[in-house]
């Protein structure tokens, strides 16, 4: 179970015409459930006699806000549309190329996103979705930009950054516009997910290993959620080692 609440946008990504998009496409479908975890249908089972609007009288009973819809055309495009319930608007996208989870995996040293990620909502950032010369006579009107940008951002929740804290944002969602290679005025939008590590920076690699350290062990005070005090010692070493016999981090070893 996720930390979704009532307030959060919620989603369903749906196949339409279950059996007919293909595997691969399906399993496109079950990873984009993952990148809107926790506020999504991830368990949804498709069949190939329900219609859209079958999916629609669902949305209300459920708070569903979002759909996400994967198609496939009569000569192979994959298609995407992204609908707000329940009166819209709909965006319509062809999905010109996409990696699938397992496949990135696959060419991981060390592959990340089977723990706790999906827990929480992902982090949303957005690059490039407008441009300052824009108008309503462009090839994207002004007034398309600003609703492709309220849609996305209202399809994940909001995070306060004064009081969300740092090591609950495991994941990222990229969304980045770009030029089309035929220059004639029209949009690529690159839709990208990761799960990330925070870290303290400015902290040196010893320091790091004694915080490491802290959390590790438990003693009266507690101190293991603090930084150290070493104002009062001479040397590293008698923090490592104790006090009178407390404390420390050396562990007794007899040599025969």
């Amino acid at each position: 179970m996720g930390h979704a609440t009532a307030k959060d946008p919620k989603s369903m990504v749906i196949r339409i015409g279950a059996g007919e998009v293909g595997t691969s496409v399906s399993q496109l479908a079950t990873d984009v459930r993952k990148v809107m975890e926790p506020g999504t249908a991830s368990r949804l089972k498709e069949r190939r006699a329900n219609k859209l609007k079958d999916y629609l009288a669902m949305c209300g009973p459920l708070g569903v806000t979002h759909l996400m819809l994967f198609s496939r055309s009569e000569s192979g495009n994959t298609n995407l549309r992204v609908a707000l319930t329940p009166r819209g608007p709909t965006m319509n996208f062809r999905v010109d190329q996409y990696s699938l989870c397992r496949d990135v995996q696959k060419i991981q040293k060390h592959p990340k996103g089977m723990g706790k990620e999906f827990l929480t909502a992902p982090l949303l950032v957005m690059n490039n979705m407008s441009r300052p010369d824009a108008d309503n006579n462009s090839k994207v009107p002004k007034h398309l930009e600003s609703l492709a940008t309220t849609v996305f951002r209202s399809m994940f929740p909001p995070i306060n950054p004064q009081a969300t804290p740092l090591k609950s944002i495991r994941r990222v969602v990229l969304i980045n516009r770009e030029q089309s290679e035929e220059d004639d005025g029209t949009f690529v939008l690159n839709f990208r997910h990761y799960a990330i590590t925070t870290r303290h920076t400015g902290v040196s690699k010893q320091l790091r290993r004694i915080n490491a350290a802290e959390k590790l062990v438990t003693t009266k005070n507690s101190r293991q959620a603090h930084m150290p005090n070493l104002s009062k010692l001479q040397d590293i070493a008698d923090y490592m080692v104790g006090q009178d016999g407390e404390g420390g981090y050396m562990t007794d070893a007899t040599s025969g």
